[in-house]
């Protein structure tokens, strides 16, 4: 028998045992578990942070370059800036985080030929994109913060397309780890961010929105919204990994703890969309035909339990953010503390609605509010800023050439590792509707391009194997010796 066969089957048999776990997993399971005591506990200043940072090496102890460079890329930087914010060094923090990811991720390939014809379309499309919101910008007031939203966006869609092709196309990348790393990493965000501003600190972790509540004016970088986001992330990956996977009870109870983790800290940050997050998560899975369906309906069953809880006892105790959204005499956009951004952005695009008012050129005289140049909603900032044809434009090529062939498939495929990227993309347009401007949102180009290379219909993989059949039909005719040219499609 062959070694390594021998090895593989001697290996899996010892699995099967309940033998004991690589070490890298029980560090992944002590890591969560440093992290719920701090919660317990929340120790303040520099103690809280160097809990948190203990549980933090210990989750990423024994992955993968891949998965690390993925986890720096998606939502590291904003963790490393606050860190370093903590000890009083600013502007440092998230660009370190930045280098470490790309030297991780240094020399990643794509697999085959069909994996390139597969990024082929997508990346076009996100050319297209970009190219469309140049010429906006020379349409608009070209001011420095429509530059600036230029930049952000070439520069986030690049950094963001790349983590997001290296998840569904290289089998290196663990979905679990990153679940686990992000959720622990929200824990590090918390105590870095008590550790900076303590007025922030909470009672108690499960009070209701206790850290929104302490929030001020001058503390607008200890941002709520970064926080749920980083958990959010977890969240969608732990639901992303076990759509078709069996768990060990181990893995289980694992699992439970840390979307519980999640949960806690998304309470306490009690940002509206990211509390009904976990719920459309879990809901979303459902519809991606599952095969671990018991599991996934149980969490659902679960989330929407803790949901409706949160939703009562927050209406009961008074929490504005609660109540605001129930009121039955105000508009949907005042319950969502939208309606000065909103009804802005509906008065820009009644007066320019075919070619909008240019990059940037969002703003209301004497009616926006001096904080929000933008609308809070992806969709609406397009149509006031680039028109109804710009947007066209931009959203047309992968609804034509995507979403319409392939149909009810997207929610079957799987990337190369066995998940899905449904509940990633859910939380990437959910977070665009309501939150950021183009430039800040664009991971949803991202996430939506890398879903289309993996699930899309292969066109060109279809035209690479029509050429092939003709390259053998010729040879046939011509020099018997030659020797025909096969094709092995690769997934990406």
């Amino acid at each position: 028998m062959n070694a390594g066969l021998r090895h593989r089957n001697t290996l899996s048999a010892v699995m099967r045992a309940g033998r004991p776990l690589p070490i890298n997993e029980y560090m992944s399971i002590l890591g969560v578990g440093i992290v719920l005591v701090y919660l317990l506990l929340l120790p303040p200043g520099v103690l809280g942070l160097g809990i948190t940072a203990l549980a933090l090496f210990c989750g990423i102890c024994g992955v993968s370059r891949e998965t690390l460079g993925v986890c720096c890329l998606l939502f590291g930087m904003p963790l490393g800036g606050a860190v370093m914010e903590a000890f009083g060094i600013y502007g440092i923090g998230g660009k370190v985080v930045l280098l470490i990811g790309l030297v991780l991720l240094f020399g990643f390939g794509l697999r085959g030929e069909t994996a390139t014809l597969r990024l082929r379309a997508p990346v076009m499309w996100l050319a297209w994109t970009a190219c469309v919101l140049l010429l906006s910008y020379y349409h608009g007031p070209e001011t420095e913060y429509a530059r600036s939203k230029i930049f952000w966006f070439a520069a986030n869609t690049i950094l963001t397309m790349i983590a997001v092709c290296i998840v569904v196309g290289n089998p290196k990348v663990d979905f679990w780890k990153i679940g686990s790393i992000a959720v622990i990493c929200a824990a590090v965000y918390y105590s870095a961010r008590i550790c900076a501003y303590p007025v922030l600190k909470p009672q108690s972790i499960f009070i209701l929105g206790a850290f929104r509540s302490a929030l001020t004016e001058s503390q607008l970088l200890a941002s709520p919204n970064t926080l749920s986001y980083i958990a959010s992330i977890g969240i969608a990956f732990f639901m992303g990994t076990i759509i078709d996977k069996r768990l060990s009870l181990r893995r289980q109870v694992n699992l439970l703890v840390s979307l519980g983790i999640a949960l806690l800290v998304i309470m306490s940050c009690g940002q509206r969309k990211f509390i009904l997050f976990p719920l459309m998560a879990a809901a979303s899975v459902l519809l991606c035909r599952p095969r671990n369906r018991t599991l996934v309906f149980t969490i659902t069953i679960l989330m929407a339990i803790v949901v409706v809880t949160v939703i009562v006892f927050g209406a009961v105790g008074g929490k504005n953010f609660i109540t605001e959204v129930l009121e039955g005499n105000e508009t949907v956009f005042h319950r969502l503390n939208r309606d000065t951004t909103w009804d802005a952005a509906i008065l820009r695009i009644k007066e320019k609605p075919i070619l909008g008012h240019g990059l940037g050129g969002f703003y209301v005289d004497e009616y926006s509010r001096v904080s929000n140049r933008y609308a809070h909603n992806l969709l609406l900032e397009m149509l006031s800023e680039i028109g109804i044809l710009g947007t066209i434009m931009i959203i047309a090529p992968p609804i034509v050439w995507f979403v319409i062939p392939s149909g009810k498939t997207i929610l079957s495929k799987r990337t190369i590792s066995g998940g899905t990227l449904i509940p990633l993309v859910l939380l990437t347009f959910v977070t665009a509707m309501l939150s950021a401007h183009i430039g800040k949102t664009c991971i949803v180009f991202s996430v939506v391009a890398a879903l289309w290379a993996y699930s899309g219909p292969d066109i060109e993989l279809r035209r690479l194997s029509k050429t092939a059949m003709q390259r053998r039909r010729s040879i046939a005719l011509g020099d018997g010796r030659k020797r025909p040219i096969t094709l092995k499609p690769q997934s990406i």
